[in-house]
């Protein structure tokens, strides 16, 4: 059983940066097993697709684009990510391809049997550090959306007595 949560977004670009901060909080504040493998991708490339190759689940976090308030928290599962069929091309320099890649894999037959994105509506996206406070808000929440996932997948994480440091360079 392999299973895999991947923060994706570039941390030099304000909210889009959630991703990554919303891992490294669930990694300082929650134990799993060996099995849940908890990864910072940042804006992966044309290898993403080989990174969710044979998971059982995979839970992405990362910003998406809705026209609700900037914190919002949207979750959507694997159908609802293969609906459409992939762009072809990439809207912005830091979309991460979550749909091509899934696409991708799953055309190799070697996709992720269940794959859920837990998204947060950003308030900006350009250059700097640090999250705007709705992002950053909503990272709790989403780190325990994780948890629930991951409990409903049979994968039981334990919160830490005393939560670690995120160890986040750009913090």
């Amino acid at each position: 059983m392999r299973v895999a949560v991947y923060g994706l977004g570039n941390v030099l670009m304000l909210d889009d940066g959630f991703g990554p901060s919303a891992v490294r909080r669930l990694e300082a504040a929650w134990a799993f097993g060996e099995d849940v493998e908890l990864v910072d991708l940042g804006t992966p490339g044309l290898d993403l697709p080989s990174k969710i190759l044979d998971l059982d689940l995979l839970v992405f976090l990362d910003v998406v684009s809705a026209k609700d308030d900037p914190g919002t928290m949207c979750t959507f599962d694997k159908d609802a990510l293969l609906e459409k069929a992939p762009a072809g091309r990439r809207q912005t320099t830091h979309e991460a391809g979550i749909r091509e890649a899934l696409w991708t894999a799953d055309l190799m037959g070697r996709g992720p049997k269940s794959a859920v994105l837990i998204g947060v509506v950003p308030k900006v996206v350009a250059s700097g550090t640090g999250l705007s406070p709705e992002v950053e808000r909503a990272i709790d929440p989403a780190c325990r959306r994780v948890v629930e996932v991951l409990a409903a997948h049979g994968y039981e994480g334990a919160p830490r007595e005393v939560p670690a440091a995120t160890g986040a360079w750009w913090e």
